[in-house]
């Protein structure tokens, strides 16, 4: 109970954060267009660095969590893969 009263209380704080690395990820993205890196290159790099590290947490605090069913890793992979992919295609497009 505790570590929910600490998550509410700074809510507000993550809140900005986030809105803050939102935000400046198209600088990262215009800086690295211009050293040459491959629009696709910088999509692979954000998703699989999120996946590493959203699944070392879960490893953390859950390990359980890593049991999926067979049928459902479709579901997974269309909306995971194919639907943050085209997201963050057309977003790194746009920015550039």
């Amino acid at each position: 109970m505790r570590e929910d009263k600490d998550l509410k209380r700074f809510r507000w704080i993550w809140l900005l954060l986030a809105g803050l690395m939102w935000g400046s990820s198209g600088l990262f993205i215009r800086q690295l267009s211009s050293f040459g890196v491959n629009n696709y290159v910088t999509i692979f790099g954000r998703m699989f660095s999120a996946a590493l590290f959203l699944g070392l947490i879960i490893l953390i605090k859950d390990s359980r969590l890593f049991k999926v069913s067979y049928k459902d890793w479709t579901l997974m992979i269309g909306s995971g893969v194919i639907g943050m992919g085209i997201i963050n295609v057309f977003y790194n497009i746009a920015i550039i």
